[in-house]
């Protein structure tokens, strides 16, 4: 091989000798490169005060209830035996979580940037099982200089976390040279900062134009303590509504003119959908009149986003805590996956159609592909083997073929009169001849060698054969 062609096999572009020489290191930990929270301090805890505005806590709840809604799925890494037991125990692992609350709270990754959850381990027999898993506020850890996490301690110190306790996730990064994601809070931080003080400059704006201003007149050799007297009362006038004045003293209401035309609402209209569009991808589903035809088109929030949330958290728990539970409970066993069934209507639809098409042309589906496309629930029916072919290749029975379907019909009910009757005479018989029911119960049994079961078991073949046949019959 020619040397100038050689892969070359050591990391070049690792950030952390740059690191190093612009100090992005607090004891051991890496500072957060999000250039909104150096200009807040570095606390990532400055970022939770977002939280509490209305349309940013109303939205990002219809993000995380939008993802638990849908159900969780456990599959098997293999076919072996020891796969499916893994799966299997990792399935009711995880519902003893409360795993909707835990992903609901993991999902605040998506705010902050990255997520923290421990898992405090036990044993369970001869398994390691968790026995509770606890998001952590992610403002407490950081990440060293190899990605590994810290807790952040006194003093501003930080100690090394073990390896396998935390489940770690990680949302938004332009690159993998930080491990703490950029969270949507630093893209809500302006527009949300921006929108507060709008309102409160809105209420600045009501308050100067929506009531008249106060005047209180005092002569001009008036003295200190009479001019206090003045504006005492002018403040008394406006939030009392009445006041006593010396004589020589005058108090007008004066109207605002002109100048307040604001539009502050439209201002802050504004600031609420840019909001929504970074939380939902989109403004509609978040606003009333014009928009609520949009909202229902988009079904509260845009089904990618959800899908990718999804994938986001589980990846990362199949890569983690996953992988951990397995090692220790089954070596050797694939690694069984966790996945959030979300349906894609469009996909769903075009299936339908193909499987429906399929059935016409007699092509029925294995129970392993129906579990797979539909979930649990279904089955196929019993005795639907698909239509035949007609003459000329169509999917479809002939018109001879429903007549001689109706013809096997009424055939099959003069014969049901016939077994009948033979099954009822030796009873009818027997009853003539007793005096009691008691005396008909305790001979009953000397009436069924007598019985033609022959004719009834006929019957029954006969009439399966025919419900077979009507079930194909389009």
């Amino acid at each position: 091989m020619d040397k100038s062609n050689a892969p070359v096999m050591q990391e070049l572009g690792d950030p952390d000798e740059l690191d190093s020489l612009l100090g992005s290191y607090v004891d051991e930990i890496r500072i957060n490169p999000d250039a909104v929270l150096q200009g807040l301090g570095g606390q990532l805890k400055a970022y939770q005060p977002l939280l509490r505005d209305h349309q940013v806590k109303s939205l990002f709840t219809q993000r995380q209830d939008a993802l638990v809604g849908f159900e969780t799925i456990v599959d098997a890494g293999g076919t072996a035996r020891k796969d499916k037991l893994a799966a299997d125990a990792l399935k009711e692992q995880i519902q003893a979580l409360q795993w909707d609350d835990r992903t609901r709270k993991m999902l605040m990754a998506i705010h902050y940037g990255y997520g923290i959850g421990e898992f405090l381990w036990a044993r369970e027999g001869s398994l390691i099982v968790p026995e509770a898993l606890k998001v952590r506020r992610c403002w407490n850890f950081g990440f060293g200089k190899d990605g590994e996490l810290r807790k952040r301690t006194a003093y501003g110190r930080s100690e090394p976390m073990p390896e396998r306790k935390f489940w770690v996730v990680s949302f938004g990064a332009d690159d993998d040279d930080s491990p703490y994601g950029l969270g949507l809070a630093h893209h809500l931080y302006w527009p949300v900062f921006l929108k507060r003080n709008g309102a409160k400059f809105w209420s600045l704006f009501l308050d100067k134009f929506g009531t008249p201003s106060t005047v209180a007149r005092y002569p001009n050799n008036a003295r200190p303590e009479e001019k206090r007297t003045a504006l005492d009362a002018a403040r008394a006038l406006r939030s009392l509504g009445a006041t006593a004045l010396p004589e020589g003293f005058d108090i007008q209401l004066v109207e605002a003119s002109g100048g307040g035309r604001g539009n502050f609402e439209a201002f802050l209209k504004y600031w609420d959908d840019a909001v929504a569009k970074l939380i939902l991808g989109q403004s509609g589903t978040s606003t009333i009149g014009p928009y609520s035809g949009t909202a229902g088109v988009h079904n509260t929030v845009r089904m990618d986003i959800i899908r990718s949330d999804a994938d986001l958290l589980c990846e990362s728990f199949n890569s983690g805590p996953a992988q951990w539970l397995t090692d220790w409970n089954y070596p050797g066993a694939a690694y069984p996956r966790v996945w959030r069934r979300i349906p894609r209507v469009e996909d769903e639809k075009a299936q339908i159609e193909r499987d429906t098409q399929l059935w016409a042309m007699g092509i029925a589906l294995k129970e392993e592909a129906i579990l797979e496309r539909y979930g649990e629930g279904y089955r196929r029916r019993e005795g639907a083997l698909g239509p035949q072919f007609a003459e000329g290749g169509r999917g479809q029975f002939s018109e001879q073929a429903r007549d001689d379907v109706d013809v096997l019909t009424d055939q099959l009910d003069d014969l049901a009169m016939d077994a009948m009757e033979n099954l009822i005479e030796p009873i009818r018989n027997l009853m003539s001849e007793v005096d009691s029911m008691e005396e008909l119960r305790d001979r009953l049994l000397e009436a069924y060698p007598a019985m033609d079961s022959k004719a009834l078991a006929n019957l029954m073949a006969q009439a399966m054969g025919v419900a077979c046949l009507e079930g194909m019959d389009p």
